[in-house]
């Protein structure tokens, strides 16, 4: 990030006053958008609660139903989201990033790493393009387990079985070494027994004579 911060507005102060970057011509504005997950339960913070006179309060137990909320925050504009003018003027561009999931195992699900990259690529980029076309964006995530997700064809020894045989992820072809040695992790199309499905990782290590 430190290498980032000369391209990046400041603010400093009691009242954050901002500072504008000194920018060459063939440099860009760089803007940090921070990612922003919240959990609200039916039963937060509810410390209110209504009894007949001299009996307990019975709450329920528990803190009930939930949703989640995902959203983009930048400095310079709060929330990532168009204004009245950039509506009307890029009306085929979302209106706002933030996201809602009704989230538990009988409502709409758990907030997985495919609904992250849908509000990235089609709302986050597309409004933040919008707004800022002459500018780069610098997108910070925390450390939650969706944001490490890899893709499914990864190259990841963990998704590899020992043998030929059983369900396995078919992962993409790979090179190695300085001399770009092409590696394929399935069978040819015209193998006697298994063609065009993945090796395992012992045929690959036997054939690199390992």
């Amino acid at each position: 990030m430190l290498i980032y911060e000369k391209f990046m507005l400041a603010f400093a102060g009691e009242n954050m006053k901002q500072k504008n970057s000194v920018l060459l011509p063939n440099e860009k504005l760089h803007i940090l958008i921070t990612h922003d997950e919240c959990l609200f339960y039916i039963n937060d913070n509810k410390l209110i609660g209504w009894a007949p006179i001299g009996e307990p309060s019975l709450r329920k137990k528990g803190q009930e139903k939930s949703i989640m909320v995902s959203d983009f925050l930048l400095e310079i504009d709060r929330r990532l989201k168009l204004n009245e003018n950039e509506i009307l003027l890029y009306s085929e561009v979302p209106v706002k990033a933030r996201k809602f999931l009704r989230s538990g195992k009988n409502e709409e699900g758990w907030w997985t790493a495919e609904y992250l990259l849908n509000q990235v690529i089609n709302y986050a980029i597309l409004i933040f393009e919008a707004k800022y076309s002459n500018a780069i964006g610098i997108f910070a995530f925390d450390n939650n387990t969706n944001h490490r997700t890899m893709a499914k064809d990864t190259l990841n020894v963990n998704n590899i079985n020992v043998n030929p045989k059983g369900k396995q992820v078919r992962m993409r072809s790979t090179f190695f070494s300085s001399n770009n040695t092409f590696q394929s992790i399935v069978f040819l199309f015209n193998h006697p027994v298994f063609l065009n499905q993945p090796k395992g990782i012992k045929q690959i290590l036997i054939k690199r004579g390992l």
